[in-house]
């Protein structure tokens, strides 16, 4: 079943979620606010690069599992283990049951089965995309106020924050990154700031905390005696 069923639709409708949280058609809510944090902008970061893959799954032949070199079906079996990791994340439990099956049908060399997950795949993948293109985004695209200056107490508390955040694997350096974005801009640049948010957004904590290390050190010298 790809579909929530009128006893699983109810209990998520009665599920509090924050104000600008987006609710899938089809999917399941609450799982995506709990695993997220409530953050929706991180919510709406991952359900767009999970979008973005579509295309490249639309684009394989139907029986493509049944004629894959052993490399091929290696490629497309880490594929979609990454992506039932990211449905998951967004409560695209449809997309995250059919990317574990073909994941598993591709580990077993069972071809045919392989197949039959691919289709169910891309049929979750073309309902997901014409669910979240009928989404009221006019909450969460709200603009945000103008973030306040960081005194350097502040900033270094959240730097310091978002650094173990990241060595964490913790999805709340998302947050944090928001709020300190426009000094950490300002202090060593835009690419800088670029760079860590593009990690962020790809979920690769490692590289963020990579790229973050000249902002610590530009810290490390402001409390050097």
């Amino acid at each position: 079943c790809t579909r929530l069923g009128h006893a699983d639709a109810r209990a998520e409708a009665a599920v509090p979620l924050r104000a600008n949280w987006r609710r899938v058609p089809g999917g399941y809510a609450a799982s995506a606010h709990r695993q997220l944090g409530g953050d929706a902008v991180l919510f709406r970061r991952v359900l767009a690069r999970l979008l973005a893959e579509r295309a490249d799954w639309a684009a394989l032949a139907p029986d493509g599992p049944r004629q894959w070199s052993e490399s091929q079906a290696t490629a497309w079996r880490a594929r979609a283990h990454r992506l039932r990791g990211s449905a998951g994340m967004v409560g695209a439990l449809a997309l995250a049951r059919a990317a574990t099956a073909l994941e598993t049908a591709l580990d077993a060399h069972a071809t045919d089965e392989a197949a039959h997950a691919l289709e169910a795949l891309r049929q979750a993948f073309a309902e997901l995309h014409t669910a979240a293109a009928g989404l009221d985004d006019s909450a969460a695209q709200a603009p945000a106020a103008p973030a306040a200056p960081l005194d350097e107490g502040r900033w270094r508390s959240l730097l310091q924050t978002l650094a173990a955040q990241l060595d964490a694997n913790d999805l709340g350096a998302s947050e944090t990154f928001d709020a300190l974005r426009p000094a950490l801009a300002q202090r060593v640049g835009d690419a800088t700031a670029r760079a860590v948010a593009a990690a962020i957004d790809n979920l690769d904590f490692g590289a963020a905390r990579e790229h973050l290390e000249p902002a610590m050190g530009e810290a490390e010298d402001q409390t050097a005696p």
